[in-house]
């Protein structure tokens, strides 16, 4: 009938609240951070003071109506006299509907009748079946299924104890009525909301189809006549038609798929009639798969209309802002920019689809006579394969210019391109057979590109893979080196680097497992790399002379390769971005019993003798792979954050996601998690190609599990914000006691908080500042060290908690080269995401008190208030007075590079205030707060304007606006002001003080 929202635990956002809102039903909680500003203006929800009564909110609850009608009767009827009686009858009431329910209860009675017959009385316990149906309820069937399974359990181990009583066995038929009940409500909910659900989705899809066929019509009119012709000729009209045939076929496709997916109602129906006669454990399982099954369809149909909706926005959009030119260049960038790494199984279908290259059709490689990539492909018969792998290269170009270099060692058939129609490739044919190893160095030494990859002929590219591998020098420091995610033909992963153990044995690592498992999506230094997709600046190939040919004909010379190029001071590097397919065994098959496999074994032994020096720091074979396969780290650190690193839309996200950054680039192992285990894109991408790995569901539950199952791998871990910390010091603590914890505050919230209360004067603001005040000394009081933004919150806590070891890692940023200058800006801009309390008040502080006053001496001059979720109350609220309401916007460079000022009029808050750094990096003057400037060692009317009034704040506004001169050194000393206190380098420094300071010996491990 309701929500309760009842925590004291005041949150910056809650994301249970964003779906309590979703449903529309009424809504009551208690004013605890975030919570009651985004419920005001909410209709049917009500918001108490933190110190309301339970009577208060009793009274509340009372008066609160609920979104259901109790009908005339119950459902069932309530045979069991206990102090939850009354609740069943009014619950049983409240969701009475048996005309369409998907089963009657009443027809199942008698064959649970029958059944419970036979079974024993059962002991009564201090958790009732009862409260353990609520529980499985509120929870999905999924928490408490397992408790439903050992009390089925416990029943028939009574069985012989009990011996048939009677009124234990009216007992457990009254339990078992209440389940049959609770079912039936349950699905009868769970089939409506289905229905309205899937009505609702194809009334919007027939809606959008219908908008895209016309848009179609109109397109194929337009195809159909010369001016399409004329504007961009018969290549644009060519790749337009493909275009549109592809979203007519969508289009056909969605219809079919909609038609399945309405059949699902009565299937869920079909499933629910089958527990009349199923056991007691049973009864529980087909409801939980179809109410699974339901949810994905939902989703799976809502993502396909959104796709058209998309797809009818985009032709709209272009078509509407240039015509017919300017939506074929949209399409044609559109196809050229699709993502190159995507998920799932679209990666290993692309790979299948090479497999049907007609022998007729030709393969034409956009190759270079000034390469930047050689391309080596060494073949011994296989044909067929390697035209395989051609068409590969030839499907999906390089963006850097280069050459194919294909080489036939002295086959008995010869090798023929004209003849297999592949035109762009350089064939060279050996006389006599020179094996892999040879065969390699000698087509090597006749390259001519910067970069050499090896590339076995029985391996499919997949798209931007060669792209990934090369952008790995470029993004990393000292690769000699670079190896890709080999997958085999059923999508499973192969290789994702290898591990080489004390003996010389090599592991493929993750062969057999789910490539998207976050321990292989990041790029990280790896033990070698196969040379089936080997990555080589061929400068450095020429240093270590190349392959080595005491490992001739062929086995353990890449491995060998690797070692050397590490060895001579270079990094050998697994990049997951680039994926190929290979066939294994396809050239040499897989017995290493005979033919070439066979030195394999042989050449392990020369390996394992030539580098005994570097693999006696090894472990043996199958030992602690886990800390093996990152055995190059010079530290492990695991960092725990509230929710997924969003850069574009808070600066905390963009300060930490650089923090990484540096981490990485320092020699560390880094793990980030989001204590909600999020791993949403493109935003874990984006942290995994930095070198990071993110853990995610579904792969693990929570940070608990993974702290238990990982923890101890560690050397640090770092918690973030106070009421992250608290839930996980203590586990931290007992799976990895030698760790050391840092706590990273982000800010001080205590401080904030009471600065809030300086200026509202609620108790329950003062309340939740005195709960951030004590969790956040004791998380502080178990941490190792204590990270803060600035020297205002090392001198707080030299007051606070004088024992604590506390550093400050500010935020970062790099200056902008390009030069500032005042002419041709317009504007004032604001920047601060919206779900920080701070931020909101802002806003409502310069609309309503300081741009009346500004715009009185400057009329005409715009404000532009820009962030992340912006309340709707707050944009109307802007809107309505003239200002420029943005919202999100994915690019601020623009804004920057255009404005006059940036503002930031916080009248509470603690921390230094990534939105004014950023500001400043770009040369634009800001005027700010006492408390926006804090901590950042800026002086008035030099490096910034400061104000807090009203008035004083319009007034710094409108000189900075109208001075040229103190326009520009404003721009000059504060963008210089960054350079002692939030670059990199600095950031760099304080990390290296923590590491050296915490961590043992971890200044040795450096390379």
């Amino acid at each position: 009938d309701g929500l309760l929202f009842l925590s004291i635990v005041p949150e910056t956002y809650n994301y249970a609240l964003s779906a309590g809102l979703a449903t529309g039903l009424p809504i009551i909680a208690l004013d605890a951070g975030a919570i009651g500003e985004r419920l005001q203006g909410v209709a049917g929800a009500k918001v108490l003071p933190m110190d309301a009564t339970a009577a208060e909110v009793l009274a509340v609850l009372r008066d609160t109506a609920g979104p259901y009608t109790l009908a005339g009767e119950p459902l069932l009827r309530d045979t069991v006299e206990s102090n939850q009686a009354p609740y069943l009858r009014r619950h049983n009431q409240a969701v009475a509907d048996s005309e369409k329910a998907a089963f009657q209860a009443r027809e199942v009675l008698p064959l649970l009748q029958k059944v419970t017959l036979e079974a024993p009385a059962l002991q009564r316990i201090q958790r009732g079946m009862a409260e353990l149906l609520e529980q499985s309820l509120d929870c999905h069937l999924s928490e408490a299924s397992s408790q439903l399974r050992e009390q089925a359990i416990q029943n028939e181990r009574q069985l012989d104890e009990r011996n048939r009583h009677v009124d234990a066995l009216g007992e457990e038929l009254s339990k078992l009525e209440i389940l049959v009940g609770e079912l039936k409500a349950a699905e009868a909910a769970e089939t409506a909301h289905l229905k309205v659900t899937i009505e609702a989705l194809k009334a919007a899809q027939i809606e959008e189809v219908e908008h895209l066929k016309s848009v179609i019509a109109e397109l194929n009119g337009k195809l159909e006549s010369n001016d399409l012709a004329a504007a961009s000729g018969s290549e644009n009209v060519a790749e337009i038609k493909v275009e549109l045939e592809r979203v007519q076929g969508a289009l056909q496709q969605q219809a079919e798929h909609l038609e399945e997916r309405e059949a699902l109602v009565v299937t869920l129906a079909d499933r629910i009639r089958e527990l009349e006669t199923s056991t007691f454990w049973r009864l529980t399982r087909p409801l939980r798969m179809a109410v699974d099954a339901s949810r994905v369809t939902v989703e799976w149909v809502a993502a396909r209309i959104e796709w058209l909706r998309r797809a009818s926005v985009f032709i709209r959009y272009h078509y509407g802002r240039g015509g017919w030119p300017a939506l074929s260049a949209a399409i044609r960038r559109r196809l050229k920019a699709r993502p190159h790494y995507s998920e799932g199984q679209t990666d290993f279908a692309w790979a299948s689809d090479v497999d049907v290259v007609g022998a007729d059709e030709l393969v034409v490689l956009n190759t270079s006579r000034q390469p930047h990539v050689s391309i080596v492909i060494p073949t011994y018969g296989e044909h067929e394969v390697t035209r395989r792998c051609l068409a590969s290269l030839a499907a999906h170009p390089l963006d850097m210019p280069c050459e194919v270099i294909v080489i036939d060692d002295a086959y008995a058939e010869p090798l023929d391109l004209a003849s297999m129609r592949v035109e762009g490739a350089r064939l060279v044919r050996h006389q006599n057979n020179l094996g892999f190893l040879r065969t390699c160095n000698e087509a090597v030494a006749s390259a001519e590109g910067d970069y050499v990859l090896l590339l076995n002929n029985d391996t499919v590219v997949h798209p931007r893979a060669i792209d990934a591998l090369l952008e790995t020098f470029t993004q990393f420091e000292d690769v000699g080196a670079a190896c890709a995610q080999l997958r085999f033909p059923d999508g499973t992963l192969q290789e994702a680097g290898g591990i080489v153990w004390s003996d010389g044995s090599a592991w493929n690592w993750g062969r057999g497992e789910n490539p998207l498992d976050p321990r292989f999506a990041y790029p990280r230094d790896v033990d070698y790399g196969s040379a089936a997709a080997l990555m080589v600046r061929r400068s450095l190939w020429n240093e270590v002379g190349g392959f080595d040919e005491r490992f001739a004909p062929a086995y353990y010379e890449d491995t060998d390769l690797c070692f050397a190029l590490r060895d001579a001071g270079h990094r050998v590097m697994y990049q997951p971005r680039a994926i190929v397919t290979h066939f294994e065994g396809v050239s040499h098959g897989t017995d290493t019993g005979s033919g070439m496999k066979a030195h394999q074994v042989s050449n392990q032994a020369q390996f394992t003798e030539k580098w005994r020096r570097v693999l006696a720091h090894h472990r043996a074979n199958g030992v602690e792979p886990m800390l093996e396969c990152d055995r190059h780290a010079t530290a492990r650190i695991l960092w725990v954050e509230a929710c997924m690193l969003t850069p574009d839309q808070d600066s905390g996200s963009l300060r930490t996601i650089r923090l990484l950054r540096i981490l990485v680039g320092m020699g560390c192992k880094v793990t980030y998690v989001a204590d909600n285990m999020d791993g949403t894109d493109p935003y874990r991408s984006q942290i995994e190609a930095e070198g990071v790995e993110v853990i995610h569901a579904p792969f693990f539950k929570s940070v608990g599990e993974y702290l238990q199952q990982h923890g101890r791998e560690y050397d640090v871990i770092t918690l973030c914000r106070h009421y992250i910390a608290i839930q996980h010091i203590r586990t931290v603590r007992e799976v990895n006691p030698t760790a050391q914890i840092w706590f990273d505050t982000i800010d001080l919230h205590y401080l904030r908080s009471r600065r809030q209360f300086e200026l509202d004067g609620k108790k329950s603001t003062a309340d939740r500042a005195e709960l951030a005040y004590r969790e956040e000394m004791e998380v502080i009081g178990q941490s190792d060290l204590t990270i803060v933004v600035s020297e205002v919150e090392v001198e707080e806590l030299g007051k606070e908690a004088p024992a604590a070891r506390v550093a400050v890692v500010s935020n970062i940023h790099e200056i902008s080269e390009v030069r500032v200058e005042r002419q041709g800006r317009e504007g004032v801009v604001f920047v601060g995401g919206f779900q920080h309390p701070p931020n909101i008040d802002a806003v409502e502080f310069y609309v309503e008190e300081i741009w009346p006053l500004f715009r009185e001496q400057c009329p005409g001059v715009p404000t532009y208030i820009i962030g992340s979720r912006m309340p709707d109350r707050l944009r109307k609220l802007g809107e309505s007075h003239g200002l420029n309401m943005l919202g999100f916007v994915e690019d601020l460079m623009p804004y920057y590079m255009q404005s006059v000022l940036s503002i930031a009029p916080l009248r509470y808050g603690a921390g230094v205030k990534g939105k004014v750094n950023q500001a400043l990096s770009y040369g634009l003057p800001v005027v700010g707060t006492s408390a926006a400037l804090e901590g950042m060692g800026l002086e008035h009317g030099r490096q910034a304007m400061i104000a807090d009034s009203a008035e004083a704040f319009a007034s710094a506004m409108i000189e900075a606006y109208s001075d040229q001169a103190l326009w520009r050194a404003l721009s000059e000393n504060g963008q210089q002001s960054l350079q002692d206190r939030f670059t990199p380098q600095v950031a760099r420094d304080a990390l290296e003080d923590a590491l050296r300071a915490g961590v043992p010996g971890w200044a040795d491990r450096r390379p």
